[in-house]
C-alpha cells in the first residue's frame, strides 16, 4: 500500500490541521511517526491587520483547554502590517505571553501607555473568554504602534494578578490603574521610561530594573517583596530626594528587599565618606522597616562598601536585624557590622 495522502503535505499544512485538535489529541499525533513528533507544538501561523490582533488573541485563548492534564503551552504567530508579527504563547498556570519584537531594528518613537484594570472599566472586547482566566501576562517589546492593542488586551483581563512588562523601547510614561486583583508588577529594561504612575491599591510585589524614573504611587500599599535596581542611573534630570519619599513608604514593611545604587546618595560630609564609593542611607521616620527579613546587595565591587551600607541599614531598621546577602552570594553577619 502506498503512502497516505498526509505524507505528501508540507509541515505548515500539517501544523494547521493539528491546531484544530484539542491539546490531548494533538499530543497523541506525536506517536504517529518521527515526522509528527514535534508538529503538535509548532506555532500556528495566521495573517491579518493590526485591528484584528485583539480578536485573534481572544479566539486563540478561547480554544485553549485550561483543564488539559498535560498543560503544554500552545503558540501562535500572527503577522500584520508589512513585516510585523506578534508571538502569542498560552502556558500553564494561567499564563499568557505576548511578544511584539520587531523582525528588523526600529528607531524607538516616544509614547505613553496606560493600563486600566479597574472593575468599573468597561472592556473593549466583550467576547474575551471567561473559560480561560489569564492571571499572568508577559508583555515584551510593545512599541508606539502596538501600545493601543496592548492596553486593550490588558483592560479585558479582569482577573489579572501578575503583569510583567519587558524591553519596551520608546516607552516614556507608564500608568497602571488597578483597584481589582493585580498583586505583582514587574518592569524590566524599559530604558526610556521617565514617569511611572501606580494606582494599585493591592500591589504586594514590585520589581523594577532600569534607569530611575519619577515614581508616583497614588495609593498607599505595603510591598512584601520589592526589587529596585537603578544601576543605570537617573532617567531624567531634576529628580530630588523628596521625589523618592512616596516610594520609601511602599517598601517600609517589605520582607524581601533588593536595592541597587540610586536608592542611596553619596554624602561627602558623612562619617562614612572614606572614599568615593561609600554610600549612606538618608533615613526618615517612615522607614522603620521592622518587617524586613532579607537584604540582598547587588553590583558592589567592594566588601567594604557593602559593610558600610549594612551598618547604616541596621541602625535604621527596628527590631531583629535581617539576613544580609552580599553581591557574591555570601552572608554578612549583622552582628559584625553593628
Amino acid at each position: 500500500m502506498g503512502k497516505d495522502l498526509f505524507s505528501n503535505l508540507p509541515d505548515q499544512i500539517l501544523c494547521h490541521i493539528v491546531s484544530f485538535l484539542p491539546n490531548e489529541s494533538s499530543l497523541e499525533t506525536s506517536l504517529l511517526s518521527t515526522r509528527w513528533r514535534d508538529l503538535w507544538n509548532e506555532a500556528l501561523v495566521k495573517h491579518g491587520t493590526q485591528e484584528d490582533i485583539i480578536g485573534v488573541v481572544a479566539d486563540f485563548i478561547t480554544n485553549f483547554e485550561e483543564f488539559d492534564p498535560l498543560k503544554h503551552p500552545r503558540k501562535l504567530q500572527f503577522h500584520f502590517a508589512e513585516e510585523s508579527v506578534v508571538s502569542v504563547t498560552v502556558a500553564n498556570n494561567s499564563k499568557l505571553m505576548l511578544d511584539f519584537s520587531p523582525w528588523k531594528e526600529e528607531i524607538p518613537i516616544g509614547y505613553e501607555l496606560e493600563f486600566k484594570l479597574s472593575k468599573q472599566h468597561i472592556a473593549t472586547y466583550q467576547s474575551f473568554p471567561s473559560t480561560f482566566s489569564v492571571k499572568t501576562l508577559h508583555l515584551k517589546s510593545v512599541s508606539c504602534f502596538t501600545s493601543e492593542v496592548a492596553a486593550s488586551i490588558v483592560s479585558n483581563l479582569e482577573h489579572l494578578e501578575n503583569l510583567v512588562v519587558i524591553d519596551c523601547k520608546g516607552l516614556e510614561s507608564l500608568s497602571v490603574d488597578s483597584t481589582s486583583e493585580l498583586h505583582k508588577l514587574t518592569i524590566l529594561d524599559c530604558l526610556e521610561l521617565k514617569t511611572l504612575r501606580l494606582k494599585t491599591s493591592k500591589l504586594k510585589s514590585f520589581r523594577y530594573r532600569g534607569p530611575l524614573p519619577l515614581i508616583r504611587p497614588e495609593y498607599h500599599f505595603n510591598l512584601s517583596d520589592a526589587m529596585l535596581d537603578f544601576r543605570l542611573g537617573l532617567s531624567c534630570s531634576g529628580l530630588k530626594a523628596k521625589d523618592f519619599d512616596a516610594t520609601l513608604l511602599t517598601i517600609k514593611n517589605s520582607e524581601v528587599l533588593t536595592l541597587c545604587k540610586w536608592t542611596f546618595e553619596n554624602d561627602p560630609e558623612s562619617y562614612l565618606a572614606g572614599g568615593s564609593n561609600s554610600y549612606v542611607v538618608k533615613g526618615t521616620k517612615c522607614t522603620g522597616m521592622e518587617h524586613l527579613k532579607l537584604i540582598k546587595f547587588m553590583g558592589f565591587s567592594s566588601r567594604r562598601d557593602e559593610t558600610s551600607l549594612a551598618k547604616c541599614l541596621i541602625h535604621l531598621i527596628k527590631g531583629k536585624p535581617p539576613k544580609i546577602k552580599t553581591s557574591d552570594g555570601n552572608s554578612l553577619d549583622a552582628m559584625f557590622v553593628e
